[in-house]
């Protein structure tokens, strides 16, 4: 099993790499890859960060969110907006995968982006030593 420190610095770089498949998607106007893959940038960035404060990450989409929204935002430990992106980037991935006539406008998915990055640094930010 790894150690905390490894789990987040794993998840954290699993977070960027999904966030740099996003942008590469976005460019190509692969809309919903761009959102599927950002919200992996979310996901695995608040996984690093429930575990940072010793919370292990549930294995459900749902659970994570819950758990991120009740344990970090609710306790002030992050600027709520970033609970807000990560349920909006979660219901749109969800539009996005199982909705075949939804329609994913260029700006909407490019503010997603931006949002993910700004998740990111800032669990980054909050999980150095």
């Amino acid at each position: 099993m790894a150690t905390t420190r490894e789990f987040i610095t794993k998840s954290l770089q699993l977070a960027e790499e999904f966030l740099k498949d996003a942008e590469l998607s976005f460019s190509r106007d692969r809309f919903r890859a761009a959102i599927n893959n950002a919200y992996y940038t979310f996901h695995h960035s608040a996984s690093a960060c429930l575990a940072h404060f010793g919370i292990e990450p549930p294995k459900t989409h749902s659970g994570l969110i819950s758990l991120f929204s009740r344990e970090v935002v609710n306790k002030n430990l992050v600027d709520k907006s970033l609970g807000k992106n990560l349920r909006e980037s979660f219901e749109l991935r969800q539009k996005s995968t199982y909705e075949i006539y939804v329609t994913l406008k260029r700006e909407d998915v490019e503010e997603v982006l931006r949002n993910a990055r700004e998740f990111l640094a800032r669990i980054k930010e909050l999980t150095k030593t």
